[in-house]
């Protein structure tokens, strides 16, 4: 594992190269694994070894014993013996059997207790009856909802004990038989005797037998309901396998910690410190009026009246409702125990406790303690040693009471903080996001190029920012911001009395106050924190000594995304002392600290004599090339992004295409793979980073994507096709080309954005010579007028607007939605200032509904005056030029309704991609031609729609969907297409029915496939009762007659899919194909549908689907001879044989 400590030779000998490399890779292997050398993590520098080579006079520790993390922490002890009947040294482990009492694990809800309905009515009733037996005048809501807790979790635990001893009690019984038993045998042997005793024993070992295999049958759901989907079980597939959150060892004075009750007691220790930054006799001691003083030179934006009833208005039910169905699954509960599960089952009857409960918190200002009680858990931060506390990451875990109120008031704030925060900060921010930032930060810098501006980039480091800020400081920046007395009062009940206990491997600290910082885990806080930065970013904006690049729209100096701030500075000599002091003065009110040795610097067009006197005065990570912001590089010279962040992502991502070769992930589990782990790394570029990208860089990235979803094998369906989106019978494949060009045309919506909403789109309109963005999309290239001073980053989206509006898909001129100035720039001295100013703001608005108005109509209302008569005459005669008739407007293109939203739709990335891929309604994909000559058929649009959706809702598998796939887009390879491609393969079919194998015949006219079908519909027609005619669009397709009913279908796509996936399973070998085996197949699939709907509480709309199996399956139980979860069935969780595509066969 270490050459320098697990090998000792007589001879001093150097280690090569290859030995060093070798080791490092081995001690990478087993870091993946989460796996840890026991004896050397007891004992890290003590040198011991378990065999001695007489030949190579070398001493080695080549005998060793691995454990998990959590396994490594109970380990009291680690040796090595010594040689006495090998030529190895035994070595051994001593681990500690129990723990204190007093360290047992806290409780948490075991939501296996909810899954059945007859339960969850049990719970209702208890609910039910403790509030009406409880709620009295004496008890108040908060001591009510508490008890409710305790009284809850009781019941719980009752409940499982209950069922515990139910399962265990026939055990208990035998055990409890064979011992008596044995002990009569002890007294006189007997042969009944001891055959009760063997009877007994086998009985005991069914039991225990099929315990495991109903676990198995859970693992076996589990992945038949979550591979190869968007899902856990695929994510954990493509990353590293991380260490567990069990903390091996803490470093604390050179010794190393391994007691977990000490290790979290050190932890404790830590956050202590770190949230109660008053005991700290370094820290500054702001007083109220240091902090009334500071805040008095600030000028900050006020809600209207409006909004601050909304804000400090009573909660509602409605608001309830709304915040618990946002709960998501899934998630670690708080000190409580209870789960979100708990709380989105049996909203109906909590939710009006919890209003009662939140109106008295909100009213009084007043909360118990236990509701503020945390737990912290500790991951390790990524690259850094994991022996350390401050190398951690604390995620702290709330109650979700105190989530669902904390996020009432988060919506409340939400909604009123655009008019609250400037357009500089974009994080946590409604309709802001980082791509603002970077795009003005991208524009600035071609700014600076142009000018060639002396300037500096300072991406500064806070130190641990959320959990620093002092909470004088908080209440009375909320105070400032003026939001009202009622909802402060709520805000500041969630910093009464916080608290909070870590919790290592289990094992809880003692609990430590919380006096400092936003409460980490809570909805709100990533809100207050915006506003607490706010003020800071006012005064280095509104300082005259500190200089930004100056634009037509003003100074930009500063841009921040929560606590990532990056300042955009000339004058560095002037501007950078000036910054240093504003942040001293922050820091001392606020406790907001910057770490300078962490802060990158880059300068730009600053001579070196002036960069040296820089770096001498200014302890910054000072860098050469490019700074960090946002997960993006940002570079010197605007032209140089592409390189430093683009051709990283390539090579990134071809590493990471040939780690998840070795894993078992089907054909769409790539393809799931790619949307899941692939795109949001690739998007996030194309919309942080906007460049002119080549070409060959597009091509190249989309190509090692498609060999990694072929497993770089020919690909058997043309990309075109399958890039198309399943309803449009593709696969959703993503095209990167299309997703590069619906980012920039995205940016064109967002760049319909209202005035003064976003920074980066006033600056380059700035730079058009008065006419904005908006008007140049809308007006016809030819008529546009000249913008010598145009942006790149500008001209490279109009230019990709112009490319995809050539002709008209985006929008004809006169676009409903151009706006009304657009055609003062086509039309020589005409004025439309009045018109403006009166509310005419779009070509749309000259018509009421479709119809153009009259003057006199729009008097009406607008009230246009008449001196303005002879402009509507010139406006009539511009819009009767390019319009057939002016008289009625026509429709809104897509991307004219997202323009007309002004960047406020969610998903419009999403329009923008599905709009550069649709084709003609009427047009067919190449397979679905094929399909209609192989069956002499033609199918309608519609028709191929129901065909493409029959897999909705049909099954819990996406092997079964794949296969459904690969049938449906002619996948399979055959004799015939063989045969085209290497004209010494013979065409005929595998089967030996001297037939020429095309697809159709190897799928149905195969006499040995066409006999199997007969069966299968005529065992569908007799036992499941279910009247369908043979037919192959019925059996291929899965296109079934009117009469069939919407359960029905579902049931018999398991049936039909079934069989087609018993017929690939013997596809080249010509193996024989059975009725029985299909149905065994139908069997396994009925039960882990019925425990998936079991699990997913829809265990009615199972029934109804599987009625028909149900009835047929109670009457023939005794035909179905092998079970189809048989011991030998379940050594591996497989739904399905492994896709053919996967398979080690290069035909099939």
């Amino acid at each position: 594992m270490d050459p320098t400590q697990d090998i000792a030779r007589t001879v001093k000998k150097q280690i090569t190269k290859q030995q060093a490399k070798t080791a490092q890779k081995l001690r990478d292997f087993f870091h993946k694994l989460a796996l840890i050398d026991t004896w050397r993590a007891k004992n890290p520098e003590h040198k011991e070894f378990t065999y001695y080579s007489p030949r190579h006079s070398m001493h080695s520790r080549i005998d060793m014993i691995f454990t998990d993390r959590q396994t490594t922490t109970s380990i009291t002890k680690a040796w090595i013996g010594i040689q006495n009947w090998s030529d190895h040294a035994p070595t051994g482990i001593e681990i500690a059997r129990n723990r204190a009492t007093s360290n047992i694990a806290p409780w948490r809800l075991n939501e296996t207790l909810l899954s059945r309905q007859d339960d969850q009515n049990i719970i209702k009733q208890n609910i039910k009856e403790y509030f009406k037996n409880n709620k009295t005048e004496e008890i108040g809501p908060q001591c009510l909802w508490l008890a409710h807790k305790a009284t809850l979790r009781g019941e719980f635990i009752a409940m499982a004990k209950k069922k515990r001893k139910e399962s265990e009690k026939q055990r208990a019984n035998i055990e409890h038989k064979i011992k008596l038993l044995e002990k009569q045998l002890s007294v006189k042997s007997t042969k009944q005797l001891t055959q009760e005793i063997q009877s007994l024993k086998k009985e005991l070992n069914q039991i225990l037998i099929n315990k495991t295999e109903y676990r198995l049958k859970l693992l076996k759901q589990t992945y038949y309901t979550k591979s190869n989907k968007a899902d856990k079980l695929l994510a954990s597939q493509l990353r590293n396998k991380q260490a567990q959150t069990r903390i091996p060892y803490i470093t604390e004075n050179n010794k190393k910690i391994s007691d977990p009750k000490k290790i979290a007691d050190l932890f404790a220790t830590y956050y202590t410190s770190l949230y109660n930054l008053a005991l700290n006799n370094t820290e500054p001691k702001p007083t109220a009026d240091n902090i009334t003083q500071y805040l008095t030179s600030i000028k900050l934006p006020q809600p209207t009246q409006k909004q601050k009833e909304s804000l400090n208005s009573p909660i509602t039910i409605e608001e309830v409702h709304q915040v618990i169905k946002q709960l998501k699954i899934g998630k670690a509960p708080g000190p409580d125990g209870y789960t979100n599960l708990y709380y989105k089952i049996f909203a109906h009857e909590l939710a009006p406790h919890l209003l009662q409960l939140f109106t008295d918190i909100m009213d009084t200002g007043i909360i118990t303690p236990e509701f503020l009680q945390a737990h912290i858990s500790t991951i390790p931060k990524p690259g850094k040693p994991a022996d350390i506390c401050q190398n951690f990451r604390p995620i702290a875990l709330l109650n979700t009471d105190l989530k669902l109120y904390s996020k009432i008031l988060a919506q409340r704030l939400n909604k009123i903080l655009p008019t609250l925060i400037h357009t500089d900060q974009v994080g946590f921010v409604l309709g802001r996001q980082a791509p603002d930032n970077t795009r003005k930060i991208h524009a600035l810098l071609q700014i600076i190029k142009q000018r060639k501006t002396p300037a500096l980039l300072l991406s500064l480091d806070a130190e641990k920012a959320f959990d620093r800020i002092h909470w004088g400081y908080m209440i009375q920046t909320l105070k400032k911001f003026n939001l009202g007395t009622n909802f402060i009062k709520a805000v500041m009940t969630l910093y009464s009395a916080p608290s909070a206990r870590v919790n290592a491997a289990g094992i809880l600290s003692e609990t430590f106050g919380i006096t400092n910082g936003t409460r980490q885990g809570c909805p709100l806080s990533p809100l207050i924190f915006a506003l607490m930065v706010e003020l800071i970013a006012c005064k280095i904006r509104e300082n005259v000594n500190i200089t930004g690049i100056q634009t037509q729209v003003g100074s930009q100096s500063i841009g921040l995304f929560a606590d990532d701030i990056i300042l955009t500075l000339s004058n560095p000599h002037i501007s950078i002392p000036n910054v240093l002091q504003e942040l001293k003065e922050f820091y001392h009110i606020s406790w907001y600290k910057i770490n300078g040795s962490k802060t990158q610097a880059l300068q730009i067009n600053i001579s070196a004599t002036e960069t040296q006197r820089m770096k001498e005065n200014f302890e910054f990570d000072w860098q050469d090339q490019s700074i960090k912001y946002l997960g993006v590089k940002i570079t010197k010279d605007p032209e140089l992004l592409f390189k430093a962040n683009y051709l990283p992502l390539q090579k990134s991502l071809l590493n990471d295409y040939q780690k998840w070769k070795v894993h078992y992930i089907s054909w769409l589990g790539r393809i799931v793979a790619t949307k899941m782990n692939v795109m949001p790394r690739i998007l996030y570029l194309f919309r942080t980073i906007q460049v002119q990208l080549p070409a060959t860089y597009l091509k190249t990235l989309q190509s090692q994507m498609n060999n990694f979803i072929w497993a770089n094998k020919k690909p058997r369906t043309a990309s075109k096709i399958i890039q198309h989106s399943t309803t449009r019978g593709g696969l959703g494949v993503p095209s990167l080309v299309h997703y590069y060009r619906a980012t920039l045309l995205d940016t064109a919506v967002q760049m319909h954005s209202p005035q003064q909403t976003k920074s980066w789109l006033d600056i380059e309109n700035s730079f058009l010579n008065n006419i904005t963005i908006p008007q140049i999309l809308w007006i016809p290239k030819a008529q546009r007028p000249e913008t010598p001073q145009i942006l790149p980053i500008t001209r490279t989206t109009i230019l990709n607007w112009d490319k995809h509006n050539k002709k008209g898909k985006l929008g004809e001129f006169p676009s409903p939605i151009t706006p009304i100035e657009a055609l003062a720039h086509m039309t020589n001295n005409l004025s439309l200032r009045t018109w403006k100013e009166k509310g005419v703001n779009k070509i749309s608005d000259l018509y009421l509904i479709n119809v153009y108005r009259t003057f006199k109509e729009l008097q009406e209302k607008f009230q246009i005056p008449n001196k303005e008569y002879y402009t509507y005459i010139r406006i009539t005669h511009l819009l009767s030029k390019n319009m057939p008739s002016h008289r009625t407007i026509r429709h809104k293109t897509t991307m004219e309704q997202l323009c007309a939203l002004e960047g406020r739709r969610k998903g419009s990335l999403s329009e923008c991609y599905k709009l550069l891929l649709e084709t003609p309604q009427d047009q067919k994909h190449p397979y679905m031609v094929k399909w209609e000559q192989d069956l002499k058929k033609t199918f309608t649009q519609e028709q191929w729609q129901e065909i493409y959706n029959i897999t909705k809702g049909s099954t819990r598998c996406t092997n079964h969907i794949e296969t459904h796939k690969k049938v449906l887009l002619r996948w399979y390879m055959t004799p015939e297409k063989i045969n085209r491609m290497t004209s010494t393969y013979p065409d005929m079919c595998w089967r030996n029915c001297n037939q020429k194998g095309t697809l159709f015949h190897m799928w149905w006219e195969c006499p040995q496939i066409k006999e199997l079908w007969t069966q299968v519909f005529h065992w569908i027609n007799t036992e499941l009762q279910i009247n369908i005619s043979k037919t192959p669009e019925t059996a291929l397709l899965q296109y079934f007659p009117k009469q069939i009913s919407r359960h029905n279908k579902k049931l018999l796509f398991h049936i039909l899919n079934a069989t087609t996936t018993e017929i690939s399973r013997n596809w080249k070998t010509g193996g024989q194909n059975n009725l029985q085996q299909i149905i065994l197949n139908i069997d396994k699939r009925a039960l882990m549908e019925k425990m998936s709907a079991r699990k997913d509480n829809k265990l009615t709309n199972y029934e109804k689907i599987w009625d028909p199996w149900n009835v047929y399956q109670s009457k023939n139980q005794q035909t179905i001879t092998q079970t189809a979860y048989s011991s030998t069935n379940l050594v591996h969780p497989v739904t399905e044989p492994l896709p053919i595509s996967l398979r080690t066969d290069p035909v099939k």
